[in-house]
């Protein structure tokens, strides 16, 4: 919000409509009594492209009430100018900081052209499972997993990677979950969860030595309100901007639950019986590092200057 004698502004929307063209959004409100006619000066700048992705971007109205004592050892984005970045508790001020921002978090992967790549046992629950469920009222809803099994197929290739993909759909509970990005070689793991749901345990682990690379998780969520995850230690890539992410530490010897790469929801869940203040955050990459599907290329935009120029007469 600019606030200069002719009135407050803010630049409410932007989108490039082609490489000649784009259309802004500026909310006003003018304390002249008479229409006017301004100039308003936009920056657009792509220097973030060159920092980190941010470990935790928040799309959400309303998140007054910030995300309590979460250590972040990274960068935060909010959408929305209600939240309080200067509640937010940064390790290393020097390095890191947390800003309001224009951007729209990328579009989705499209769920109906993920269904029909799919192999039908990479379903869960599958047919069968559905099947009998129907016949069974009273069975309880949850599920436990370990992943890529010897049976599954690679939906395609990132580089050198084979990329396993999974569909969770409306399982509200599951007890664990495990991922094994180099059981199969160096993999991606991409889970695609729609609707709400309670992972009790989940652990990405690898076979190797060597620590398990955040890129190699992508948890992606669709058409849902709540996603709760347990863990002591967890990398990943987590976009879900319709969900409200809680995390709780699963392990009662160690202090905080540590995350390590990036959290794209609407909103964080610090309290309650789906989230905890008890977490610590830690960025990943670079921009160039993630996914090309969740890549946001577009500049940032920024109102800077509001001028004046001619005080004009309503048209007739």
């Amino acid at each position: 919000m600019i606030d200069v004698p002719v009135g407050k502004f803010s630049l409410v929307d932007l989108q490039k409509v082609d490489s000649s063209q784009i259309i802004a959004t500026i909310k006003t409100e003018n304390r002249r009594k008479n229409s006017a006619q301004y100039q308003v000066d936009i920056n657009l700048s792509d220097n973030y492209l060159t920092n980190s992705v941010p470990v935790l971007w928040l799309t959400g109205k309303e998140q007054r009430g910030g995300i309590g004592e979460v250590n972040v050892k990274g960068n935060v984005w909010a959408n929305d100018c209600s939240f309080p970045i200067e509640k937010v508790n940064l390790i290393d001020i020097d390095e890191h900081w947390a800003n309001y921002t224009g951007i729209k978090i990328p579009e989705l992967p499209e769920l109906e052209l993920i269904k029909q790549r799919l192999p039908e046992h990479h379903y869960f629950p599958s047919i069968t499972e559905e099947e009998r469920d129907d016949n069974d009222d009273d069975q309880e809803e949850t599920i436990s997993l370990e992943l890529p099994r010897e049976e599954d197929e690679a939906t395609e290739k990132q580089g050198i990677k084979n990329v396993y993909e999974y569909l969770i759909d409306d399982i509200e509970q599951i007890d664990s979950l495990t991922i094994n990005s180099d059981s199969h070689g160096e993999s991606v793991i991409i889970l695609h969860i729609v609707g709400d749901t309670n992972i009790s345990e989940i652990v990405h682990q690898c076979q190797s030595s060597n620590d398990c690379s955040p890129e190699n998780l992508i948890i992606v969520g669709y058409e849902g309100s709540k996603m709760c995850l347990n863990f002591d230690n967890l990398g990943a890539l987590i976009v879900a901007p319709q969900h409200q992410l809680g995390i709780k530490n699963k392990n009662s010897d160690q202090e905080l639950a540590q995350f390590t790469g990036s959290i794209w929801v609407d909103k964080l869940s610090t309290d309650g019986d789906c989230g905890s203040d008890q977490v610590e955050f830690q960025e990943a990459w670079k921009w160039g590092d993630l996914p090309t599907q969740f890549q946001s290329i577009n500049p940032i935009p920024k109102l800077i200057q509001v001028h004046l120029r001619d005080s004009i007469t309503p048209d007739s």
